[in-house]
């Protein structure tokens, strides 16, 4: 049951074409316009725990240089499987440190994108990031330090702990 529908009231308005489907137990109202957001979003509800927008679309959510609506990416702290359009990172733990809010959505912090960046895009576009962050005051080399150590182990952030160091 959703939102206090009752299974025959869900299955009557897939029936009738008044909801869609999106995910088990995620539905959007037919018509509505079909967005990036929305996916994001439906990506969220359906994970409902253990869950942030992270990666890509964390970096375009917090308007990053470079980023746009493209990818929905999630991080995820429990196995699930999600199909296309969704991209699933496995993750140990999702700290509240690590995490903020935008459009309503858990995301994950702004240096906590950088470090995940890392391992999926080049490094020109980590250091246009990393300018833009520190310009606009997302981030400080400071927290970059300290959670570079804390994930020492993280995929691809040699070429961000260089340019923090310098």
């Amino acid at each position: 049951m959703a939102l206090g529908f009752s299974d025959d009231s869900i299955s009557w308005r897939l029936a009738r074409g008044r909801w869609e489907k999106l995910l088990p137990s995620v539905y959007r109202v037919e018509g509505a316009p079909r967005t990036w957001l929305q996916r994001l979003k439906a990506g969220c509800l359906w994970a409902r725990r253990g869950v942030a927008v992270s990666h890509r679309s964390a970096a375009a959510l917090w308007r990053f240089a470079r980023f746009r609506n493209e990818p929905v990416e999630l991080s995820v702290t429990r196995n699930l499987r999600m199909k296309s359009p969704f991209v699933v990172h496995w993750v140990s733990e999702l700290r509240t440190a690590d995490l903020g809010s935008v459009e309503g959505l858990t995301v994950t912090s702004p240096t906590r994108t950088l470090i995940d960046l890392c391992s999926s895009v080049d490094a020109s576009t980590i250091r246009a990031s990393l300018d833009d962050c520190l310009g606009r005051k997302l981030t400080t080399l400071d927290r970059l330090a300290v959670l570079l150590e804390r994930m020492r182990n993280a995929r691809g952030t040699t070429q961000l702990r260089d340019l923090v160091e310098r």
